[in-house]
């Protein structure tokens, strides 16, 4: 369901980085599946099992800068936490298969830091406002799903206040 709601919103994600955590590689394979994408490699990243912000932010800033989409599958509290650093933002908790979406006007992955992250949207599997569906996540085992952070850049005049980069899932 959440990657049905992503491709509503015309995200079509390049490449998804995930800890090495089964639930989070689980959670990348079955969104890549659902968006029909044609290259399914996984970056793992085993860094992420468990990550701080900061392993989080060093992630996104490793990717090839030929991507333009990338969703960061991981874990609480971390990604909680990265949440709470975007400015203005303040999200009590990302769930199972939670969406942050985020973006940035960056040229590089390399460039992003916390302060040139936009907020865009924030969804989640039970979130009944924005669902169309029914979700089939929850016909599934909970333990075999994790949160994920899709990040994708726009061509946008480069400012503080009009940034777009990050979306994310992460897992529990």
């Amino acid at each position: 369901e959440m990657a049905r709601r992503l491709l509503q919103r015309n995200i079509k994600v390049d490449r998804f980085i995930s800890s090495a955590a089964n639930r989070a590689l689980t959670t990348a394979r079955l969104m890549m599946e659902e968006m029909k994408m044609s290259d399914k490699k996984v970056i793992v990243m085993p860094e992420l099992y468990h990550a701080p912000p900061s392993v989080i932010l060093s992630s996104i800033q490793q990717c090839d800068d030929r991507l333009n989409t990338i969703a960061v599958v991981c874990h609480n509290p971390g990604i909680t936490l990265f949440a709470n650093m975007i400015q203005g933002l303040r999200i009590d908790n990302v769930p199972t298969c939670g969406v942050l979406a985020l973006k940035t006007a960056v040229k590089e992955w390399k460039q992003v830091l916390i302060e040139n992250l936009v907020f865009d949207f924030f969804d989640y599997p039970k979130n009944v406002i924005n669902r169309p569906l029914a979700c089939p996540v929850a016909k599934r085992k909970r333990e075999a799903y994790a949160r994920f952070i899709p990040i994708y850049r726009e061509d946008l005049p480069f400012d503080n206040t009009t940034n777009y980069e990050m979306f994310r899932c992460r897992s529990t």
